[in-house]
């Protein structure tokens, strides 16, 4: 059985290593890093089962991460640190998707506490956890798609796609709302991308005989309904 795989983003050189040697020897599988560039790609090739990110990092700072960990649907745990003890930043992580919030310094303790917590909590509830529409069924830990038992290939924008898609079923979403579930993917979205992916869905869902229609509600965006 493998260990449980923690994120770390912390840019402090002795901050760093001090946490990810505690959260090693507490029998977690850690990756320590100093900056997010690049984080949502890495996302799509590891396994992570919680992130730990502080909010005062170079390039592009914690909440900047966190925004885009949650526009990608991703559903793991993420701690936020800061050195900013101020309720307005509490109260903006953890409205924009944090699961929990610490305040330097801290107890590496209690920090090994909360990851436990967490992860117990997390796993009880997305145990499991899928999106049914139809014959298609989202694994959200996984982000993996299915048709009955068999496995469908999508990339990382049409996964931001169907996800919102499926998690909206049998409402019609519009253009706008689709555009903004693609920037956790990608700044470089064009604004056709969401006429793309939803082409491509709609042929993969077909080719499956996934008993699932994506329909295009003239004027006012799509909509995912069971056929």
């Amino acid at each position: 059985m493998s260990l449980p795989r923690l994120l770390l983003i912390e840019d402090d050189p002795v901050l760093g290593p001090g946490i990810e040697l505690a959260l090693r020897r507490a029998g977690y599988d850690v990756l320590w890093q100093r900056h997010g560039l690049g984080l949502i790609e890495q996302l799509q090739l590891e396994t992570v089962d919680l992130v730990i990110l502080d909010i005062g990092l170079p390039y592009e700072d914690g909440f900047q991460l966190l925004k885009k960990i949650r526009e990608a649907a991703y559903t793991f745990p993420v701690m936020m640190l800061t050195a900013r003890d101020t309720l307005p930043d509490r109260v903006s992580g953890l409205n924009m998707g944090a699961d929990d919030y610490m305040t330097k310094p801290f107890d590496l303790l209690e920090l090994e506490a909360r990851v436990n917590a967490l992860l117990r909590r997390h796993s009880a509830q997305f145990l499991n956890e899928s999106i049914q529409c139809g014959r298609i069924r989202m694994d959200l830990q996984g982000r993996r798609v299915y048709a009955d038992e068999h496995a469908l290939d999508f990339s990382a924008r049409e996964l931001s796609v169907l996800t919102y898609l499926l998690q909206n079923q049998g409402k019609v979403v519009s253009k706008t709302q689709l555009l903004d579930s693609l920037y956790g993917e990608d700044k470089d979205v064009q604004p056709n991308a969401v006429e793309v992916c939803i082409s491509r869905i709609r042929k993969k869902i077909e080719d499956a005989d996934a008993g699932v229609t994506v329909k295009t509600i003239r004027g006012l965006g799509y909509i995912l309904d069971a056929s």
